[in-house]
């Protein structure tokens, strides 16, 4: 009998070359290599868009033949999954998955990734969901101003930002990559900056309203790991 995608790709989960460290957070006792696991391998290995339609259809059947899911929970659990870990992949793999599935959004990035292309995506990501372009200018203005310059927050890593505009019903946003001059120095420096970064994030969301009178949320997102399917 002819293996299933999603049977080929758990088969092949041992051969995933880096694993989320947020691989746990779900946890499916029919799922036995972990959800995300299994998603990222299928990212390594799937290009076909039709193989993506069909793997993608098979996980939430997979996902909902658990009773504690619900068949639109586990479609929503399956596409949240794919679309963070689209995060780990290079620009190009990345696109061929939003190109096959138009309903699945990276929770920082969104689905418009070439502000990476050619560059090491390792670092933080602070995002931004507006459509506000007075909001954007100032905030361009504030994220570039957190690293880069000796005087600046994180002097050691370089700001580049982007500007998303919405897309298939996805509302648009501005994006700050800090990248370090390092992944060495990312490793050994991440958690305590992503503590003062995170303090720094809190501190700019009072001061945009307090100056501008305009509220923001800032996610931060970060990724110690340049994985790219070969």
């Amino acid at each position: 009998m002819q293996q299933s995608i999603l049977e080929r790709i758990i088969g092949e989960v041992d051969n995933l070359e880096f694993r989320s460290p947020f691989r746990d957070v779900v946890n499916l006792d029919n799922l036995p290599n972990g959800l995300l696991d299994i998603v990222q391998r299928a990212i390594e290995l799937l290009d076909d868009s039709k193989d993506i339609q069909t793997f993608r259809d098979e996980l939430v059947a997979y996902i909902s033949s658990d009773a504690r899911y619900k068949k639109e929970d586990a479609f929503q659990l399956a596409n949240s999954s794919i679309g963070y870990a689209t995060g780990y992949y290079d620009d190009m793999k990345a696109n061929i998955w939003f190109d096959a599935l138009s309903d699945i959004s990276h929770p920082i990035m969104g689905r418009q990734r070439p502000f990476l292309a050619g560059k090491n995506p390792i670092g933080f990501y602070l995002s931004v969901e507006t459509d506000d372009s007075y909001l954007k200018a100032y905030l361009r203005k504030e994220f570039t101003n957190i690293g880069g310059e000796e005087n600046s927050f994180f002097p050691e890593y370089t700001v580049t930002i982007n500007e998303l505009d919405a897309q298939d019903g996805i509302s648009g946003r501005i994006i700050a990559h800090l990248s370090p001059k390092s992944r060495g120095y990312l490793i050994n420096n991440g958690g305590d900056h992503y503590m003062f970064l995170s303090g720094v994030c809190m501190g700019l969301e009072l001061k945009t309203k307090e100056e501008i009178g305009k509220e923001c949320r800032i996610k931060i997102d970060m990724i110690e790991r340049n994985t790219t399917a070969q």
